[in-house]
Order: structure tokens, then C-alpha cells, then sequence
């Protein structure tokens, strides 16, 4: 698993009525850093960027829908 490049996530960051919009806002903000950070607790890049994106998959999992 790959982390998107920084232009894909900011292109969908804006999609008004998409309550995914906030979280993929603070991943395309943090992801990078957050991916350093990883890289030195876990030893290598392609694992850091998996757990980096499992954590927010696991953020937006847990997202409460929006009422309807």
C-alpha cells in the first residue's frame, strides 16, 4: 500500500457535503510528517506509510455519519 501524493488527496479535500472531506483536509496537511515520524519507530518507509494510512482509515471508520 502506497500513501496518495499530497495533489490527490488536496483535490478531493474540498468536496463539500463529503463528511470524509475534514479527515482527507488533515491527512493531505500531516501524512508526511506523520510518515517520518513512523519511519523511525517501524524502520522502514513502506511500512511507516501503511501504518500512516491504516491509523486514518481507522480515524474514518470511526467517523459518526452526518444525520439525513
Amino acid at each position: 500500500m502506497g500513501v496518495e501524493t499530497e495533489e490527490a488527496v488536496a483535490e478531493g479535500a474540498g468536496d463539500e457535503g463529503d463528511p470524509a472531506a475534514p479527515l482527507t483536509a488533515l491527512f493531505a496537511d500531516h501524512h508526511v510528517a506523520l510518515v517520518r515520524m513512523a519511519l523511525l519507530i517501524v524502520g522502514d518507509r513502506p511500512t511507516a506509510e501503511d501504518v500512516v494510512q491504516e491509523v486514518f482509515i481507522a480515524m474514518h471508520g470511526s467517523h459518526p455519519s452526518p444525520p439525513q
